[in-house]
């Protein structure tokens, strides 16, 4: 079963409480996306990455559903095993949607880090060149520059992650949709509800 979207992590932290949870991003110590990278902590080997991973579904109850937070096949230097993947993409997949305004905050939250060192933001903004235009990269800087943090993850989130997203055969074939205002213990009780419906 896999999970979609903002506040994965947060949610598979309290489902793992009740259901078998593979959390990758934790494994492979990054948070999956070009600004993924931990402050002061260095990536696992890739054997050392598949190692946990083999040793965690282990542990599952395979009897039940086992949850995972929607990845690419790559995540930072490290890349998931093609059994796993492939098995990911023929799971159930649960999307869950939230209102702009609170995706922004829970970010901003979430990467207080850059936000604290703009210079890890500037080398990996270099990277977004590749794939926005660059208009709307000068608009990205002036607000980063500007310390407008609000209107710079909205301009990387309209002009990168959700295209990306988007474009992901696993978005496309989402089973159900759900709709949260925001990442809280109340949110997750009502995704635990939708999820017995």
């Amino acid at each position: 079963m896999v999970l979609q979207e903002l506040g994965k992590l947060f949610f598979l932290n309290k489902m793992s409480k009740f259901f078998s949870v593979l959390d990758i991003e934790n494994l492979a110590q990054h948070k999956g996306s070009i600004l993924g990278n931990l402050p002061n902590i260095k990536q696992p080997s890739q054997k050392k990455f598949e190692s946990q991973i083999w040793y965690c579904l282990v542990k599952s109850d395979f009897t039940k559903k086992v949850w995972v937070e929607s990845e690419s096949n790559r995540i930072g230097k490290l890349f998931l095993p093609n059994n796993l993947y492939k098995k990911m993409k023929e799971g159930k997949v649960y999307k869950i949607e939230m209102p702009i305004k609170n995706r922004i905050n829970f970010i901003i939250k979430d990467y207080e880090y850059l936000i604290k060192d703009k210079r890890i933001v500037k080398k990996s903004l270099g990277v977004f060149k590749r794939f926005i235009p660059v208009s709307e990269m000068e608009k990205i800087n002036s607000f980063l520059k500007n310390k407008d943090f609000k209107r710079f993850v909205e301009c990387l989130l309209e002009h990168h992650y959700d295209s990306v997203y988007k474009k992901r055969d696993i978005y496309k074939k989402a089973s159900k949709i759900i709709n949260l205002q925001s990442v809280n213990d109340k949110s997750f009780k009502f995704l635990l509800d939708s999820l017995k419906k």
